[in-house]
């Protein structure tokens, strides 16, 4: 039988109906080999939501100290969780916005060149943010509270902000230092 951790249970229980669940893990190393315990929470979520996708975490600085052989690691995933999906908010600026497609089309995967849909079009001026979130854990000391797995206030604006609309919801499960309440 797979056991369902209480966090994952309660989080289950405060997303209502369609709710969607991110779950950030870190790699663990033991007896010298990756210790994959995220597949236990795999499986634990599949009776409860899904796993619909993941991303990468770019903590921009690697973990000082012996690597043991490997490079240094500077990155956890996002587990993304949701039976279905939903329209996320455009949150990152575009740095092309304004500006015109000048582009005359992309290959299709038979080869062909197929023109943009947007050709004589101003680019938009925001995007949905992309899989990977490039940011240090905590930016500043004036946001470091001691706390040994604090995330910095940009982190959780970075998942927060595409997937919630306002005065939905958030859940955090273990709010640690309190950065997603705050």
């Amino acid at each position: 039988d797979t056991i369902v951790p209480p966090a994952i249970t309660n989080a289950h229980n405060a997303v209502a109906g369609e709710g969607h669940i991110l779950v950030n893990l870190g790699l663990v190393h033991t007896d010298g080999r990756v210790f994959e315990y995220w597949r236990s929470l795999l499986d634990a979520m599949a009776s409860i939501r899904p796993l619909y996708s993941w991303y990468v975490w770019d903590k921009l600085f690697p973990v000082p100290g012996d690597t043991r052989g490997r490079l240094a690691i500077c990155h956890e995933w996002i587990f993304h969780f949701a039976k279905a999906p939903r329209s996320l908010n455009k949150t990152k600026e575009c740095k092309h916005a304004g500006k015109y497609h000048s582009n005359s089309g992309q290959r299709t995967k038979e080869g062909d060149v197929k023109g943009w849909w947007g050709l004589d079009t101003p680019c938009q001026d925001t995007k949905v943010p992309g899989s990977v979130i490039r940011t240090a854990s905590v930016l500043s000391n004036t946001e470091r509270t001691g706390h040994p797995a604090q995330y910095s206030l940009l982190f959780v604006a970075e998942l927060i902000e595409p997937v919630t609309n306002v005065g939905e919801s958030v859940y955090d499960p273990f709010l640690g230092s309190g950065t997603t309440l705050i």
